[in-house]
C-alpha cells in the first residue's frame, strides 16, 4: 500500500512565510507577535482571506448539521440558540423531523409581522427567521419537536497547533489554518498587495488559477440537464436547483 504525505493545512507562521516568499520579502521568524508592520499586515491578510473563502467556496469540511428539540411550550414564537460556530444557513435544509415537513423561511421582517398579527396562519410548516443571533420559530408546537438544518461553520482555525479548540481568527503562530494552503496564501498575497497599494495583477492571476477548479473539487455536485432526460440519478434543472423567487437579484 502507498504511503501519502499530503499537506493541505499549515500554521499561521508557515502561511505568513509563504506569503513573504510570494512577495519577495524576508521570511519572518514570528508572525502574530512581529513588530514589523508588513508582517502584521500579512497576518491580517491571511485572516481576511480565510473568512472570504468561507463566503465564496462551500467547503464540504465546513458543512455541518444542527439538530435541536423545541421547548414544547407553545406560544407565539420561540428563540432557538445557534451552534457556537455558526456562520450562515445552507438554503432549503430546514426541516421539522417530527412532522416530516420542510420549514418555510426565512421570512423577512414584513412577512414575520404579517403572520404575527393574523389570528389564522395558513402555513402547514413551521416558519422561521433569524433575529438577534437566534433561530426564531413561529407558532412553536405545544409538544417538543425535533428540527434541524445544515449550516456553514466559521471555525476554520485550529488554535495553538492542534487539539479541540477552534476559532475564526488566528492570533498565534502555531494556529493551524484549516483551509487549502494554496488558496489561503494566494488570496492573502492579493490582499497584502492591495493594502500596500501595489499592482496585484500577478497575485490575482495566481489566486484565480488556484480557485478555478474549486467548485468541482472542494465539494460534490449533481449533474444538471436542461432536456429533462437521463435516469433519475441525473437530476434535471428543476425546482430543486432553480429558486422559486429572487430572479434577477
Amino acid at each position: 500500500m502507498p504511503t501519502y504525505s499530503v499537506t493541505n493545512f499549515k500554521t499561521l507562521l508557515a502561511s505568513a512565510q509563504q506569503v513573504a516568499r510570494y512577495i519577495g520579502y524576508p521570511q519572518p521568524t514570528a508572525a502574530a507577535g512581529s513588530t514589523d508592520p508588513a508582517i502584521l499586515q500579512m497576518v491580517q491578510a491571511l485572516n481576511d482571506a480565510g473568512l472570504e473563502l468561507l463566503d465564496t467556496v462551500r467547503f464540504q469540511k465546513y458543512i455541518k448539521e444542527y439538530t435541536v428539540s423545541t421547548a414544547g411550550a407553545g406560544g407565539a414564537e420561540e428563540e432557538v440558540d445557534l451552534p457556537g460556530d455558526f456562520y450562515k444557513h445552507i438554503e432549503h435544509t430546514q426541516w421539522n423531523r417530527s412532522t416530516d415537513l420542510p420549514m418555510p423561511g426565512p421570512l423577512d421582517p414584513s412577512a414575520w409581522q404579517a403572520v404575527t398579527v393574523r389570528t389564522v396562519n395558513g402555513s402547514i410548516g413551521t416558519q422561521w427567521r433569524m433575529r438577534g443571533d437566534k433561530w426564531l420559530i413561529k407558532d412553536p408546537p405545544s409538544t417538543a419537536e425535533t428540527i434541524s438544518f445544515e449550516y456553514v461553520s466559521q471555525a476554520w482555525i485550529n488554535d495553538a497547533g492542534g487539539g479541540s479548540n477552534y476559532s475564526n481568527i488566528s492570533d498565534d503562530d502555531t494556529d493551524i489554518l484549516e483551509l487549502p494552503f494554496r488558496l489561503v496564501c494566494t488570496l492573502a498575497w492579493v490582499k497584502w498587495m492591495e493594502m500596500k497599494g501595489f499592482d496585484s495583477t500577478a497575485a490575482t492571476k495566481a489566486y484565480s488559477a488556484a480557485i478555478a477548479p474549486g467548485a468541482g473539487t472542494f465539494n460534490a455536485a449533481p449533474r444538471l440537464r436542461i432536456d429533462g432526460g437521463g435516469s433519475s440519478f441525473n437530476r434535471p434543472i428543476d425546482g430543486n436547483s432553480v429558486p422559486a423567487t429572487g430572479y434577477g437579484s
